[in-house]
């Protein structure tokens, strides 16, 4: 780049890789080597410094970035997970409730079904009618 092309435009509208062209060239200079640089390249030291300024900041806050846009998408797969569980959750519970109904629901048909083909209820009696192991009537 030519000190005929900076004197010609404006410095701030160099693009950002000329910008990070100067920097290269002018990171190991001192501070005489500096002056004489800009003043050949139409520039002041405080322009790079500027320059230097915003590449590091930008260097320092991509990490950053990229951390907070990590935490935001885990916090986001966290979310759908929870509402995913949730959902789950409650159609295992309804599930669970079916199960019960269907048992209590088997249980009472074969109950009624004994009820009417011997005519006494069964289950859970104090004592079983005529049976040879039973007690007989309670009040015997």
């Amino acid at each position: 780049m030519g000190a005929a092309l900076l004197k010609d435009r404006e410095t701030s509208s160099l693009s950002s890789e000329e910008k990070l062209s100067i920097l290269l060239e002018t990171m190991s200079l001192n501070e005489h080597e500096l002056g004489e640089y800009c003043r050949q390249k139409g520039l002041y030291p405080e322009q790079i410094e500027a320059w230097k300024k915003t590449v590091l900041e930008g260097l320092g806050s991509l990490p950053e970035k990229t951390q907070r846009e990590k935490v935001s998408q885990q916090a986001k797969t966290i979310r759908q997970l929870e509402s995913e569980l949730l959902r789950k959750e409650k159609a295992l519970a309804e599930a669970a409730t079916l199960l019960m109904l269907k048992k209590k629901w088997m249980l009472f048909w074969r109950k009624k079904r004994e009820e009417d083909r011997w005519g006494v209820p069964s289950g859970n009696d104090t004592f079983d009618r005529g049976s040879p192991k039973g007690g007989g009537s309670p009040f015997q």
